[in-house]
C-alpha cells in the first residue's frame, strides 16, 4: 500500500490591494506566494486541515493586514499568515 502525503492546492482568483503603491504590488504578491507555500507545505498545517476540504470562498476577518513600511514583501507574508489562520480554524 502506498501512502501519499496530503496535498494542499490553493487558488487565488483575485488579489485586491487597495491603498498600496502600485510599485509595491508585485513584491506584496511575491511575499504572499512565498509564505503561503512555506506554511502550507508544513506537516502541521496538513494535519490540522484533516481530510479533503473544498472552500469556494475563504472568509477573512475584517481586520486588515497592516503594511510594513518599506518592506512590501513582509506585508505579503503577514497577509499569508492571516489566510492560513483562517484555513486551520
Amino acid at each position: 500500500m502506498v501512502v501519499r502525503k496530503p496535498q494542499v492546492h490553493l487558488q487565488i482568483d483575485a488579489l485586491v490591494l487597495r491603498g498600496f503603491d502600485p510599485l509595491e504590488r508585485d513584491p506584496i504578491a511575491a511575499g504572499l506566494r512565498t509564505e503561503l507555500a512555506r506554511q502550507l507545505s508544513g506537516p502541521a498545517v496538513r494535519v490540522s486541515l484533516g481530510s479533503s476540504r473544498v472552500l469556494s470562498r475563504l472568509p477573512v476577518s475584517a481586520q486588515p493586514v497592516t503594511a510594513v513600511a518599506g518592506r512590501p514583501s513582509r506585508t505579503g507574508q503577514l497577509a499569508a499568515q492571516h489566510i492560513v489562520r483562517g484555513l486551520v480554524r
